[in-house]
């Protein structure tokens, strides 16, 4: 299995360059130093047994001045079946989203639907804000275009270092797909548990027609589905039905005892919900810490995937 972080920007080799300690005059004259074209690769530094594991390829201009796009999703998607002829390959795909680049939330996901299935992730950054990045170039830090180039005036052994590679994975394939999962399962639950708080809290005789409230929210069809779709997305990720189909590296995959925390006890329908909610209000009035309270499962859920960000850092 291989590693392939896959840059779409047209600094790209600037950064290259720049932090090669400056030794080449421009950027034609790199590309000629590591190869011919708007695509590139770089070497990264062996690591003992695994020497081949991870590759960087970068997809960027020779003029860094020449506005046009030269690359497209066809490129991206010829370069990524190339490397998926060995299935166990990861890729990760960093996709720069301003001018001339342009790459968008669409171009994005169709890229990702052409290889469901795969190991392959994607994000789109955008120029000075976001995470990807501040990852990628951040001035305070050591990451994978800052001070990250091997022996570069020695074409033969030129190469990024194995560290800055290696960071620069963990957080993106990792770190940020945990940070985004947590949000999504917050913005999916919250409405719900504050809802069920709010039963646990009303007076005895408004709480019937809170109750009807929340059922007529239910039975919404957008709301239940959208509930659905977005839990199955997050049981991709975090609650695997096959150890086979595990995306995070091993650090970060829940054990066990964290997989049963977070299941959601009930398939989720409108008329499963309902029943849920008339049972799930009262777990409060027993034990205001009963972990199968709605409120406070998703607090345990949040802790549980910082734990795992915060653990593995």
């Amino acid at each position: 299995m291989k590693k392939y972080l896959i840059v779409v920007w047209k600094w790209t080799l600037n950064w290259i360059v720049n932090e090669g300690q400056k030794i080449l005059d421009n950027n034609s004259a790199f590309i000629d130093f590591i190869g011919q074209g708007s695509k590139f690769e770089v070497k990264v530094e062996s690591g003992g047994n695994i020497e081949d594991e991870l590759k960087f390829i970068g997809f960027t201009k020779s003029n860094s001045y020449d506005n046009s796009k030269s690359y497209t999703s066809s490129d991206i998607t010829t370069e990524c079946n190339n490397i998926f002829k060995n299935e166990e390959n990861q890729i990760l795909l960093l996709l720069h989203s301003n001018e001339p680049d342009r790459f968008n939330e669409k171009e994005k996901n169709e890229i990702l639907r052409g290889f469901a299935g795969k190991k392959l992730k994607a994000r789109l950054f955008f120029g000075g804000t976001g995470k990807v990045y501040e990852k990628l170039i951040d001035e305070s830090q050591t990451y994978f275009l800052k001070n990250a180039i091997n022996n570069p005036k020695n074409k033969d052994s030129f190469s990024i270092k194995r560290a800055n590679f290696l960071e620069v994975w963990d957080w993106y394939w990792n770190k940020l797909e945990l940070e985004n999962l947590k949000r999504d399962i917050i913005n999916l639950w919250l409405p719900l548990a504050i809802d069920i708080q709010g039963l646990s809290e009303v007076e005895e005789s408004r709480r019937q027609n809170y109750l009807k409230e929340i059922f007529n929210e239910l039975d919404k069809n957008d709301y239940v589905k959208n509930l659905s779709d977005g839990w199955e997305e997050v049981k991709k990720i975090l609650l695997p039905d096959d150890d086979k189909k595990e995306v995070l590296d091993k650090k970060y995959q829940l054990a066990p005892d964290e997989k049963k925390k977070v299941s959601f006890p009930v398939e989720i329908t409108a008329e499963n919900l309902k029943k849920f909610v008339k049972e799930n209000w009262s777990l409060k009035k027993n034990n205001p810490k009963d972990p199968n309270f709605l409120p406070n499962w998703l607090q345990e859920v949040v802790t549980i995937i910082n734990k795992k960000i915060n653990e593995s850092a």
